[in-house]
């Protein structure tokens, strides 16, 4: 088969399926797997092959030259025709395949021996640090897929979280592409994608993309492994399919009780001149209100080091700040 080298770990989407279902979404991965145009299979609505083609794709991050925007179904005497589109032709997906083949070795050869959570983390800042945001157009679809994340280096939050699950799939690291929305720091809310990582038997929410913060220059890490509660600070969940509960946050941040806390933690990080520091408040603030205190305390204890930030982020939401130190 054409994709075998690729072939996913986990899919979460198909096991929520009913059995029916679950049929037809074997025959349209076996089908996609040898290019076939008309896979042919059990009677099926028009309503239900939406639900099985979104199952299908986020399971199957390695079925990128598939056009599962122009899925169709034709019904007939009890059964049913699904007609597949192909992005490209199969020389294109081959020499894709290759590269593919290439860029993941190298980058599994930096997990190799690790523990899952270590190689969670591996994973994530490889791809903040060598990923850009953005459309990227060399291949049919290569934003929104495994392609120009992998291969061009540029791409969108579906292509970020289709790459981080067909990486954990390689490593046997169960994971999700999750549906939703995300909240920007100016209040509005889009279309999104990320991930949902399970450690030791606990999951765990990734957004690769909202580490992007200084990304080319610093690795964020504020969305790696954070509970339900916490990502669903500035994010929203489509319903079409239960998502895991994620119970327990478990990130790798310092963590603050206060601003006291925080002033202490700042000056010991710029006495150890790191180029960069980040850290959660476990008490969120306004970032007017939060700056405003910490001058306050600063001017009090004349802390000179504070001229020493070059640039500042503070997340109100996921209550997280960046330092850049000069």
């Amino acid at each position: 088969k054409v994709g075998v080298l690729f072939m996913t770990f986990s899919r979460y989407y198909r096991h929520k399926l009913t059995a029916q279902q679950k049929a037809i979404y074997d025959d349209l991965v076996a089908g996609m797997e040898n290019r076939v145009y008309e896979v042919q299979t059990n009677y099926v609505s028009n309503q239900d092959i939406s639900v099985i083609a979104h199952a299908v794709n986020f399971d199957n991050p390695q079925l990128f030259y598939v056009d599962f925007t122009r899925i169709t179904v034709i019904q007939f005497m009890g059964t049913s025709k699904v007609l597949v589109s192909y992005l490209f032709d199969e020389c294109i997906q081959r020499n894709i395949e290759q590269k593919l083949k290439t860029i993941t070795s190298k980058i599994l050869n930096r997990v190799a021996g690790k523990t899952m959570k270590v190689a969670s983390l591996v994973l994530h800042d490889w791809l903040v640090c060598n990923c850009k945001y953005g459309e990227c157009n060399d291949v049919p679809n290569a934003s929104h897929s495994i392609v120009g994340a992998l291969i061009y280096s540029k791409c969108v939050c579906e292509g970020y979280a289709k790459a981080y699950k067909y990486l954990a799939d390689l490593i046997k690291m169960r994971s999700i592409v999750v549906v939703g929305k995300g909240i920007h720091p100016d209040g509005t809310s889009g279309g999104h994608a990320w991930n949902i990582v399970m450690l030791n038997k606990q999951c765990f929410h990734v957004d690769v993309t909202f580490d992007l913060l200084f990304a080319g220059k610093y690795c964020s890490r504020a969305y790696f492994l954070l509970s339900t509660k916490e990502i669903l600070y500035d994010h929203s969940i489509d319903p079409v399919f239960d998502m895991p509960e994620c119970s327990v946050d478990s990130q790798v941040l310092p963590v603050v009780s206060g601003t006291a806390e925080l002033i202490n933690f700042l000056s010991i990080q710029y006495q150890l001149r790191v180029t960069h520091s980040e850290v959660r408040l476990t008490k969120g603030f306004p970032k007017q209100k939060l700056f405003a205190m910490i001058k306050e305390k600063m001017a009090a204890k004349d802390v000179g080091w504070y001229n020493q930030i070059d640039t500042f982020w503070y997340g109100d939401k996921s209550r997280t700040l960046f330092v850049c130190w000069k």
